[in-house]
């Protein structure tokens, strides 16, 4: 394995299309999306620390795979957490079965050990993840298989009222949750995803009182990944979107059900003071499936953490 070194795009800048063509081809990315531009904030400048990256030294130090992590601030109650969510794992096909993820995500995992309360990522490869510990949990909820049939705007049209709506409604919707936060820095990054699409919920004096995210790249088409509505108005919005895709941390009647992401813990003892905002009290002699399932995936839904993570946030 001496063959192979593991660096970032911060260091190697002039890789960042290799990574993007190397991503695209592993995901079999349409043409007619960039994943660059639908998954931006990963691959802003600020984040190339964060894009690791391996190299064949013996092939001319061609890349040959990639990890990303998107540190995001998490808020629960009045106190802030960083989350760390992974995701843009490729390998290059020839490479695969060799040794290469196994090297590059061990050396991604102890690189931000010192750096977040969980580590977070999606992937249908359950048995893959495990191993790692990562695992399932939380709860995500679809009202509906309807095709959107609405048009909406681009996020990157939005004006500078419309962004402090997005603002305030969200703020209020995701209080009660532990989500990422979103000020105006973060959600002008999100509006470089031209791929996302918003519709404006207006009242009858044309005020506006929601909106809906609906869209992202090749993986979110036609899914309403983030339904958020004034208090007043959310039940009768909601009845009139509901034979749609929403996915909502809401419980749905006659609803299906969906994981919210894989979960590892990467400081127990942050955790520890994240559970006791929820009124949880995990104890050391619990091994970390034992605490994942007792804080994400309680019977009781009321003694669990409330994670929401909006599709546009997930990387």
């Amino acid at each position: 394995m001496n063959k192979y070194i593991v660096e970032n795009l911060d260091q190697n800048p002039e890789e960042i299309d290799r990574v993007i063509k190397l991503i695209e081809e592993s995901f079999e990315y349409k043409e007619i999306y960039s994943y660059r531009c639908d998954f931006y904030p990963q691959f802003e400048k600020s984040n190339l620390k964060n894009c690791f990256i391996v190299k064949d030294i013996e092939n001319k130090n061609n890349v040959i795979a990639h990890v990303g992590v998107l540190p995001l601030t998490f808020k629960a109650k009045n106190l802030n957490y960083t989350v760390n969510l992974i995701g843009s794992i490729a390998v290059e096909k020839k490479y695969r079965s060799k040794g290469v993820f196994n090297k590059i995500f061990i050396q991604v995992l102890d690189s931000i050990k010192n750096n977040g309360v969980l580590n977070i990522l999606w992937s249908e490869k359950t048995e893959l993840f495990n191993k790692y510990n990562f695992y399932e949990c939380g709860k995500i909820y679809q009202s509906g298989n309807k095709q959107i049939n609405f048009d909406g705007n681009t996020l990157d049209s939005i004006t500078t009222e419309e962004q402090n709506h997005i603002l305030r409604l969200y703020k209020n919707y995701s209080y009660n949750y532990f989500s990422p936060i979103r000020n105006s820095k973060r959600l002008k990054s999100l509006m470089n995803i031209k791929s996302c699409n918003i519709k404006f919920l207006k009242n009858s004096n044309e005020e506006v009182i929601g909106y809906l995210l609906f869209n992202k790249g090749g993986d979110l088409q036609d899914i309403i990944h983030e339904f958020t509505c004034d208090p007043n108005y959310y039940k009768e919005q909601f009845e009139i979107y509901k034979d749609y895709k929403i996915w909502t941390p809401d419980i749905v009647n006659q609803s299906q059900v969906l994981y919210s992401a894989f979960i590892n813990i990467n400081n127990i003892e942050q955790l520890k003071i994240l559970t006791q905002s929820f009124n949880i009290e995990i104890e050391n002699s619990h091994n970390e499936i034992e605490i994942l399932n007792k804080i994400f995936n309680n019977i009781d839904t009321c003694k669990n953490i409330p994670l929401w993570i909006s599709g546009i946030d997930s990387i």
